[in-house]
């Protein structure tokens, strides 16, 4: 069973949120950090970057570390459940 160790390092490193849409512009969109820097930027098609974009807000830190609480406290409950069976 893996630990994630890769994402939570990556999660530990991130730029905390909020994170929300920059602008758009010929050269693509951009998702911006809570001191409004740029996070990342999508080039490319104007459709597929703005969808991409909202890929990468979504899954902003504070989502990615709820998930990882669930799925931690979800493996908890298994093992759990596992020592109550003979």
């Amino acid at each position: 069973m893996s630990d994630y160790r890769e994402l939570r390092d990556a999660l530990a490193a991130a730029t905390p949120g909020p994170w929300s849409k920059g602008s758009d512009s010929h050269w693509g969109t951009e998702v911006r950090g809570p001191d409004n820097q740029t996070v990342a930027h999508c080039g490319g098609i104007a459709d597929q970057a703005r969808r991409n974009i909202e890929y990468l807000i979504a899954a902003n830190p504070q989502t990615i570390r709820d998930l990882l609480s669930d799925l931690d406290a979800a493996h908890e409950e298994i093992a759990r459940l596992r020592e109550l069976t003979p």
